[in-house]
């Protein structure tokens, strides 16, 4: 996998907290949680990735 597709993943759900009141007050709460992931469009296979 690209480190690039991989950085923007993470850039990507750290950004989906940082600007989302309700997705950020849910995370906070444990209600949710937001987690980075690479879905494969050749092999259909998803890396997730650690935050």
């Amino acid at each position: 996998m690209s480190q690039v597709v991989e950085a923007n993943a993470l850039a990507v759900a750290k950004q989906l907290v940082e600007r989302s009141a309700i997705i950020r007050k849910a995370v906070e709460e444990q209600r949710t949680r937001v987690v980075p992931a690479v879905y494969d469009l050749e092999t259909g296979e998803v890396s997730w990735l650690e935050s």
